[in-house]
């Protein structure tokens, strides 16, 4: 679940299309059938019920998550749209930010997550270098 979700993460706030994440739900779905697997197929076209659907399963039915397979998936995730260059490191920073707002419970104080709500700050005083460093520091944490 801790790869969908971050595959679910990257489609939502824009880094991504559906792709990726319809294929993980499918080759996860093939590989074990449970209800929120099933659940999420039902609504895997509607990006605001498959969201409802993980904060439900997050809040009141997942018993253990493993951090570092979601951050992995997630940082490797942002690491290719980063180096892709198909945002602005403005928008970038702003794609971030609102992200780092749908992160399970706990994991938005500690690092690499914390970086994704303060990297772009240099950027009000004119520090893009900072900033790529900050983003490139969070990308090598799971390397």
């Amino acid at each position: 679940m801790e790869n969908l979700y971050a595959e679910f993460l990257l489609w939502y706030h824009g880094f991504t299309t559906n792709e990726a994440y319809e294929a993980l739900l499918n080759e996860s779905f093939l590989n074990g059938t449970n209800n929120i697997l099933l659940e999420l197929e039902e609504v895997s076209s509607d990006l605001l019920n498959t969201r409802g659907r993980f904060m439900r399963y997050w809040d009141y039915e997942c018993l253990t998550f493993d951090s570092d397979i979601f951050g992995k998936r997630l940082f490797s995730g942002l690491e290719r749209v980063y180096k892709s260059n198909s945002f602005s490191i403005e928008a970038f920073g702003q794609m971030c930010n609102l992200l780092w707002k749908d992160l399970p419970t706990g994991l938005e104080q500690t690092e690499p997550f914390w970086t994704l709500i303060y990297a772009d700050d240099c950027l009000s005083w004119g520090d893009e270098t900072q900033t790529r460093k900050l983003y490139e520091k969070a990308f090598a944490f799971y390397a």
